[in-house]
């Protein structure tokens, strides 16, 4: 799709792809309509809770940066409540509900389920695909559960959460796509409707007050709806299993996820010299053989002071390698990252908690 930008005017020009694939998409819209219209009269049922409740998703296929932005919820709500994290446990290879704790992995949670539990231990995490069920199985074991996040249910309608908060990248905003398979919406643009916060994200870090006052009146938010624009920081790379090392000089660097290149972009900036790049599909169960082929580039990289370096949610799946890795002398670092508001952290904040204050079963 292209897309036409002009002062405080934006185009979107369609593609032959959104063309031709166009009436694939116009059945598409029929069946969530329909889906979402049982929904909305009540036939299919809804189901509302005592406590405050937060869901983070989008209206595109994957690539938002939801989890960064759930770590975010968490971090800044677990000091003052007992906040609680439901995900779907996209990717595992198990049903059901089931809490995360250590003796699990990502192939049994799902990958960002167990990054976050693997960075904040102390938070419950638990997943599972019937959110209306699992909440009450994590209040039984957890009855002081004041807040709970639900990561990726944007479109889940059986659970009706308290807040609403919808992501959308700088690049690829929802108001710019097109319904699958034409373009990479879940839902049609109209859904964006449920969301009480709208979050623009991976925006430049310099973006103008100007260009957010375009953003805004392209989106045209309902009065209800609030607008926030937040970037990405890169934090200084990590080994993975080791606390030595030095500082990588040159690097294969290695993404599983739905948008690598913000990824890659920001390896550029951390390895100046020699860099080498593997991208894999969102979600990658990683294989031996995947694994020879980063040890075979990483052989082939010129210089001495040199690393596998991946993201954080690659490196839950590339963990059970580590044999295979160090068999091979490939160390494996990480590259952290994190969100950062665009001159609204505090505005962002204060809507959350005070939704949180003010709830009312």
């Amino acid at each position: 799709m292209l897309i036409l930008a002009l002062p405080c005017t934006f185009v979107v020009v369609p593609t032959f792809r959104s063309i031709a694939l166009a009436p694939i998409a116009g059945l598409y819209r029929l069946g969530i309509g329909l889906r979402n219209q049982l929904y909305h009269r009540g036939i299919f049922h809804r189901t509302s809770f005592t406590l405050p409740v937060i869901s983070v998703g989008n209206l595109s296929v994957g690539g938002t940066g939801k989890t960064p932005h759930v770590e975010y919820l968490l971090q800044l709500l677990s000091p003052d409540y007992k906040v609680s994290l439901l995900s779907r446990g996209y990717g595992r290879k198990t049903a059901g509900f089931r809490w995360v704790n250590r003796h699990e992995s990502a192939e049994t949670v799902g990958d960002e389920p167990w990054q976050i539990h693997q960075k904040m231990p102390h938070i419950p995490i638990a997943v599972g695909e019937q959110r209306a069920l699992a909440i009450p199985e994590m209040l039984w074991d957890n009855p002081n559960t004041e807040v709970i996040v639900l990561d990726d249910a944007y479109q889940h309608l059986a659970v009706a959460p308290g807040l609403n908060i919808l992501l959308t990248t700088y690049d690829q905003p929802y108001w710019k796509d097109h319904l699958l398979p034409a373009g990479w919406l879940r839902e049609p643009r109209a859904a964006a409707s449920r969301a009480d916060i709208i979050v623009v994200t991976k925006c430049p870090a310099d973006l103008t007050a100007d260009a957010q006052k375009a953003y805004r009146q392209a989106i045209q938010p309902a009065a209800h709806q609030s607008v926030y624009f937040s970037t990405y920081a890169y934090g200084q790379p990590y080994p993975l299993w080791n606390s030595g090392g030095h500082s990588p000089e040159a690097a294969v660097a290695v993404a599983g996820i739905a948008d690598p290149d913000s990824f890659f972009r920001a390896v550029r900036q951390q390895i100046t010299a020699n860099l080498d790049t593997l991208s894999f599909r969102d979600h990658h169960r990683f294989t031996r053989k995947d694994v020879e082929r980063i040890c075979r580039v990483f052989g082939n990289l010129a210089g001495h002071k040199k690393v596998c370096l991946t993201t954080e949610k690659d490196a839950t799946r590339l963990l059970p390698f580590k044999d295979q890795l160090q068999a091979a002398q490939v160390p494996v670092w990480v590259l952290p990252v994190e969100v950062r508001w665009l001159s609204e952290a505090t505005s962002f904040d204060e809507h959350v908690k005070q939704f949180i204050k003010h709830f009312e079963a």
